[in-house]
């Protein structure tokens, strides 16, 4: 059969590997929770079950008589499978809730649920892909001289595929199709493999196509080179040595392998592009380490030098490379600015972060991907044996990979750090080298000598002379766009870091600027601060325990600074459940004391370290609110924190009554992409209140409709403590925070039309768009003002602020709060100031600030401007001087028309119905700011009738131009006023005309 045609179903079947263990890696996720341990945890199981493969196969392969048949077979059953795979998952994950939620179980017996859980998911269908290597090996090598070359090749050739399965899983299979349909997208591929082997071997077999023919002087040719080679068998010793050597290797290869993933996270952005990134980078080293060793496979004695040389190669390459890893956020940004921040320009700039990824990378990993096939060609010394002894050398491998991730993930990395973890590293290859330069007898002790002390010089040099890394440089965000690099150079270094450590589940510190503004970064990013975001994490707290001050038990999922935990407990809760995934953001969180009320120490908080979504399921308790504060959704990993399942969870977890608060960023996301967010929120809870914190929102998510008790809720907002709280965001009165509420639950169905795309755990879109919108820089501006029912008369809407005027007279005293609010809250938008200096001055006019408000925003000028235009129409009623009008009345409508002045609407209908009664040959134009007026207020009835009037007026399309209208866009107008009015035929009428008209 022709070797082509086995090489490429060996691609195939690397492609379906990685897509299985990225996708395997998700579903566990959602089981075991996203932890440092439940990583390691599936790495251990697949990797384990892949090791177990080389070794049971490998023996194997060497007793059948058609290995070739047995690999087509292992292909199929891999196929076979793992498409139940999706069904286990979610069978065991049943499973394991019920035990971990109804059994007082100790963390070690957790620890082997699911540990048996992967083993019994992942165990067989590992074990068929760690056979896969070994049998093929056994059949493609013909010849002990060609074995070093040919296991090369095919490793080669599936790890090619594996980078291609890295890539193709991580920015499309899943994103587009899900988590089911991509594992059954892998197991056609291990299909078509296999199916292709049967095929092509049958029709072999019948002789229907000819098999090409083995040349016997050439087999013949190749024994006697290798019998003439006479380092070509090696002593036991040596193989032993070699067999420890590449377990060794293993270890190192995996310490880098995690050392670099959370290095550059800091550096790229913890996102879930850039680990596909990261590990498609990884493997392209190894596979042009191992194609380079298949052309140039040294002589069989010296193999074992060769291995050798490759372990300090490794070592030098990293002692040479890591100095200059504090320039790589330097690097980055030169890579950001050669592209247009656009959506269609994220693949580019993804290319070029994995040609960053790729170049720190390259020079170990081809070492790395060297170190195999050539210790694969040290211990297959006999064909009657070669499976096995190329399926034990795989197993040593990746046993070490698993040794590996334990050892850096839960140790290492902990309590050394990202750079004095990676030197370990370096230590194991060159001490590894070393061994190998002193024991092998090609090399006179000489040369060997002075190889092992110029390594020790080297390692030396490197530790006298190469300083920690700046933390600045693992703290710039610039992946976030920000800054340019002498900001970057200049400003990061002006902080002072109270706090750093790579922990267990993050990279955490605390930095403190000039001004003494503190900053938790995690994974590089600033998740709370004592400056800007101190109004959102006071409000998260403070918005719905003065709307419920009854309530006795809550949950906060995400501890940060710990100042909305601080804001909670001035409250009188008898019971706080605090939920974090990172024990050194709880470090880092005592920094933030001060600020917090050294909210731990209370006695009604209890702290669970632990990830969010495992403890809310297993947990079983009913709380009165449920705050959730995680971070963007574009951080990798939380976006399932955004789930419906999640949501869902929460729910479930409240008691009748309860409300269910969850933070939800409108900057570095697109409104799309909110709305995806608004939807899945919306999808689980009936009712939902929206609150604006500037860029942050703030929902509030319940089964019931809110009904606050604004007596009680009055008499909180005067308590000493919560008055002093609410005083450092410059809140004085009820008044003005019910006055930050957005929307009601029905504007938010007009927003997301009832329905629309969510985000699930099994089709993770907000994982994958997230990172788009942060790229682009992205706001969700538009759905914010969308949104916004303020800006219309509070008849019109369903806000709390309705309920609590009813009752409730505005005062001076309420207008200068939220005034001071807006105008002293740099985070807050500006848009209904002018509002609420209309209507302060209106109502007041002699207060003095008052009046200096007026003057500063410059209202009076609309009123000069209205005044002046109203004396030249009495002169001239020309359209140039009504259509100024007209634009002048729509200005101040949308400047200062809110629930404080619903007068405004009332006198720009006025305004523009005037301009209709004075023109003499364009009133179509008016009629239809008329209807856009009405359409923005939300009276469609009213738009329709208005545009209908216009369109009477307009006798052909040139008409419309002369009437300075552009004629589709009036007739999409139209058909939008209709389908809004509830005419659906009307609306679809007018679309079809103006989507002709576009045609023409």
């Amino acid at each position: 059969m022709s070797n082509i045609a086995v090489f490429l179903c060996f691609l195939l079947s690397g492609i379906s590997g990685l897509i299985y263990e990225v996708v395997w890696a998700k579903y566990l996720v959602l089981i075991f929770g996203s932890t440092t341990y439940a990583h390691i945890l599936v790495l251990t199981t697949f990797m384990g079950g892949l090791a177990l493969g080389n070794l049971l196969f490998g023996r194997f392969a060497d007793k059948v008589k058609d290995p070739l048949k047995l690999y087509a077979w292992l292909e199929m059953g891999i196929a076979l499978f793992c498409v139940f795979t999706p069904g286990l998952f979610m069978l065991l994950r049943d499973f394991y809730l019920f035990a971990a939620g109804n059994y007082n179980l100790n963390p070690f017996t957790i620890l082997m649920i699911r540990f048996v859980i992967g083993v019994f998911i992942m165990l067989i269908p590992t074990v068929l892909m760690g056979g896969t290597l070994p049998t093929l090996s056994k059949y493609m090598v013909k010849s002990l001289f060609m074995r070093g070359e040919t296991v090369a090749r095919l490793y080669y050739v599936n790890s090619c595929g594996a980078v291609a399965g890295t890539i193709f899983a991580g920015f499309y299979l899943i994103y587009h199709f899900g988590l089911e349909f991509s594992v059954s997208v892998a197991a056609i591929i291990n299909f078509i493999a296999g199916g292709t082997i049967f095929v092509l071997k049958e029709l072999v077999d019948r002789g229907a196509i000819k098999a090409p023919g083995e040349s016997r002087e050439s087999s013949s040719v190749d024994e006697a080179c290798y019998k003439k080679d006479v380092g070509s068998v090696y002593s036991a010793r040596i193989i032993h040595i070699a067999l420890a050597g590449i377990f060794l290797s293993g270890v190192a290869a995996m310490l880098y392998e995690v050392v670099w993933i959370r290095l550059l996270a800091l550096i790229l952005g913890s996102y879930t592009y850039s680990f596909s990134l990261m590990l498609a980078a990884f493997i392209s080293g190894i596979t042009i380490g191992s194609f380079l060793i298949s052309r140039f496979m040294p002589l069989d004695r010296f193999a074992f030098l060769y291995f050798g040389l490759c372990q300090i190669f490794i070592a030098l390459a990293l002692i040479l490379s890591i100095p200059f890893y504090e320039k790589l956020p330097l690097l980055f940004l030169a890579i950001t600015k050669i592209f247009a921040r656009t959506p269609g320009t994220f693949m580019f700039f993804e290319a070029g972060k994995f040609l960053l990824c790729f170049t720190v990378m390259l020079l170990p990993t081809v070492f790395l991907g060297m170190t195999l096939p050539l210790v694969g060609k040290i211990t297959a010394d006999k064909l009657e044996l070669l499976g096995k002894n190329i399926g034990g050398v795989f197993a040593f491998n990746t046993a070490g990979n698993i040794l590996g991730a334990l050892i850096t993930g839960l140790m290492f990395i902990p309590a050394f750090g990202l750079k004095q973890t990676l030197e370990i590293g370096i230590l194991i290859n060159l001490t590894l080298g070393s061994i190998v330069i002193l024991t092998d007898r090609t090399l006179t002790r000489k040369y060997g000598v002075i190889i092992v002390s110029f390594c020790c010089l080297a390692f030396t040099g490197y530790m006298t002379f190469v300083p920690q890394w700046h933390k600045s440089c693992l703290t710039a965000q610039l992946f976030r766009g920000h800054g340019q690099a002498v900001e970057y150079l200049a400003g990061n270094h002006e902080s002072e870091f109270l706090f750093y450590e790579d922990g267990l589940e993050a990279t955490v510190a605390v930095s403190k600027s000039r001004n003494g503004e503190l900053s938790l970064f995690v994974n590089g990013k600033v998740d709370a601060s004592s400056g800007v975001d101190m109004l959102m994490q006071i409000l998260l707290a403070q918005i719905p325990l003065i709307l419920k001050p009854d309530a006795k038990d809550a949950l906060v999922l995400g501890l940060g600074s710990g100042v909305s935990c601080g804001s909670a407990l001035l409250h009188p809760i008898e019971n706080l459940d605090v939920v974090e995934i990172s024990n050194s953001v709880v470090k880092g969180s005592k920094y933030f004391s001060r600020f917090n009320y050294n909210a731990l120490a209370d006695k009604r908080a209890h702290l669970y370290v632990e990830d969010a979504k495992t403890f809310i399921r297993r947990a079983g308790r009913k709380y009165d609110l449920v705050l959730s504060e995680p971070s963007n959704p574009w951080m990798a990993g939380v976006a399932g924190l955004f789930s419906v399942e999640y949501f869902k969870d929460c729910s479930d977890s409240l008691k009748d009554d309860g409300l269910m608060v969850q933070w939800v960023q409108a900057y570095e996301t697109d409104d799309d992409t909110f709305k995806i967010v608004l939807n899945t929120f919306h999808s689980v809870f009936p009712q939902v209140t929206v609150w604006n914190i500037g860029m942050d929102t703030i929902l509030i998510g319940s089964r019931k409709k809110i009904i606050p008790d604004f007596t009680e809720s009055e008499r909180v907002v005067k308590l000493k403590p919560i008055k002093d709280e609410l005083a450092r965001i410059k809140i004085h009165d009820l008044f003005t925070l019910l006055s930050l509420q957005l929307c009601s639950t029905g504007n938010l169905e007009i927003l997301t039309g009832m329905g629309g795309t969510v985000n699930s755990d099994y089709y993770p879109v907000l994982e994958y768009r997230a990172p788009i919108s942060l790229y682009a820089g992205s706001t969700a501006m538009q759905s914010v003002l969308k949104l916004d029912e303020r800006k219309f008369s509070l008849s019109k809407t369903e806000l709390l602020l309705s309920n609590y005027l009813e009752n409730h007279k505005i005062t001076e005293g309420n207008l200068r709060s939220l005034f001071t609010f807006i105008e002293e809250n740099k985070a807050i938008p500006k848009s209904l100031l002018s509002s609420v200096v209309q209507k302060w001055i209106k109502e007041y006019p002699r207060d003095p600030e008052a009046l200096a408000g007026y003057a500063r925003y410059n209202i009076e000028s609309l009123e000069r401007g209205r005044t002046v235009l109203e004396n030249l129409i009495k002169k001239n009623n020309n359209f140039k001087y009504l259509k100024q009008y007209a634009e002048l009345q729509l200005k101040k409508n949308s400047t200062i028309m809110s629930f404080l002045n619903p007068e405004v609407f009332g006198e720009t209908v006025n305004g523009l119905r005037m301009c209709i009664g004075l023109s003499k040959d364009r009133k179509a134009y008016f009629y239809y700011l008329l209807g856009k007026l009405y359409f923005e207020n939300r009276d469609y009835r009213d738009a329709v009738n208005s545009y209908a009037e216009a369109e009477k007026l307009i006798r052909s399309e040139e008409d419309a131009g002369l009437q300075g209208l552009d004629y589709t866009v009036f007739l999409e107008d139209l058909g939008v006023a209709y389908l809004s009015a509830g005419d659906l035929a009307k609306g679809f009428e007018y679309f079809q005309k103006a989507r002709f008209r576009k045609k023409q």
